[in-house]
């Protein structure tokens, strides 16, 4: 498994996107994220589906933990260009500050 740093993944294409979410300590909270797209940089790391196996890459799974202890599950499908197209970001800033230095 590759590790990327946030310093690393700064130099990707950005994308931003503004989005609002309800914090229960804090009530709503609108923030602008950055980062690159998670199925460039999934790419990028050269995945293994096997070229036998009809549409393997619809099997897979990606399971993402954030270092604030929220976590996500998507499929392959939802962020491939040819099904889903889904936008996921693997954000790299929030509000213009690299997320390694935003604080919890």
């Amino acid at each position: 498994m590759g590790r990327l740093a946030v310093a690393e993944l700064l130099a990707w294409p950005r994308h931003p996107t503004r989005v609002s979410v309800e914090c229960a300590t804090r009530g709503i909270q609108h923030h602008t994220f950055t980062g690159p797209l998670l199925h460039d940089v999934l790419s990028s790391a050269g995945p293994h589906f096997d070229p036998v196996r009809r549409e393997d890459r619809l099997r897979f799974l990606i399971a993402v933990h954030g270092a604030d202890g929220h976590h996500a599950l998507l499929s392959w499908a939802e962020i491939d260009p040819d099904f889903g197209r889904a936008p996921v970001l693997l954000a790299t800033t929030v509000d213009d500050t690299p997320l390694d230095r935003a604080g919890p």
